[in-house]
């Protein structure tokens, strides 16, 4: 306890802490507020965040941070225990409603528009704690956000050129992602991710993918089990790992996720 302490400590003698609950809203908060700030992300590596309760040492990770940013829509609800007098917690998902955005899927961050809007809302926040810097944030959203849309067109044009574009995904994250690059999202295997899908409903989904010739499967990392390997196999699909709680840089783990998608549906 004391060297993990001492570890954050050391963190935010190197510049302002901002901590984020989940990985892509790091990813989106380090493009806007650069070489400014330290930042840390309290969710582990490899953890489904519906499910996650940070222990006492994980509250630590907050470390000195005044702002914290969050998902927010129930994806991580637990943040709250965060809050103290003094730090805000910024969800972006709620924000972004409040800026006029049409927020319907919680898991905001894996369409990219809504990638693209929540940087400006970032720059704004990042702004209330270093407002001598509002130039260099919203230059550096207005310059991540023109590479999003450069991304979103060039790959769009890819799948575009694909004859069967229909997947068949394990939870609801991914409706608005596929139809911004061009997929269908045929069905969903777990419509609730706490809970496991019951026989009748997986066949009802090895059904509707055998009727529509989904060629793949996609299968999330936060997400053990073999369902989505029980459900290709029944329907001749290829099974796809994608990450939706990518730690990389925002617009290379779109990409990833999205060629890997490609290349199962040739």
């Amino acid at each position: 306890m004391i060297n993990l302490l001492f570890t954050f400590l050391l963190m935010a003698g190197k510049g302002q802490l901002i901590a984020c609950t989940i990985p892509p809203v790091t990813s989106l908060v380090r493009a806007v507020g650069g070489q400014e700030f330290e930042y840390v992300t309290v969710l582990p590596a490899g953890v489904n965040p519906h499910t996650y309760e940070p222990s006492p040492k994980q509250l630590l990770k907050a470390g000195s941070s005044k702002l914290i940013f969050a998902a927010g829509g129930g994806i991580d609800s637990w943040a709250a225990k965060f809050k103290t007098e003094g730090r805000k917690i910024a969800e972006l998902g709620e924000l972004l409603r409040e800026e006029g955005a049409e927020v319907r899927n919680p898991h905001f961050w894996l369409n990219p528009q809504m990638g693209r809007r929540s940087l400006f809302i970032i720059a704004r926040e990042l702004s209330r704690i270093k407002p001598e810097k509002w130039d260099y944030f919203y230059g550096r959203a207005c310059e991540y956000s023109g590479r999003i849309d450069s991304m979103v067109m060039n790959e769009k044009e890819g799948i575009e050129k694909l004859r069967n574009r229909g997947v068949i995904v394990y939870h609801d994250a991914w409706e608005e992602f596929a139809e911004a690059f061009g997929l269908e999202v045929v069905d969903i295997i777990a419509k609730n991710p706490a809970l496991e899908p019951t026989f009748q409903e997986i066949r009802k989904v090895v059904e509707m993918g055998r009727k529509r010739g989904v060629k793949a499967v996609l299968k999330e990392k936060p997400f053990p089990g073999k369902l989505p390997e029980t459900v290709a196999s029944e329907i001749g699909a290829k099974v796809v790992e994608v990450d939706p709680l990518f730690a990389g840089d925002y617009i290379e783990s779109m990409r990833a996720n999205l060629r890997k998608i490609e290349e199962a549906l040739k």
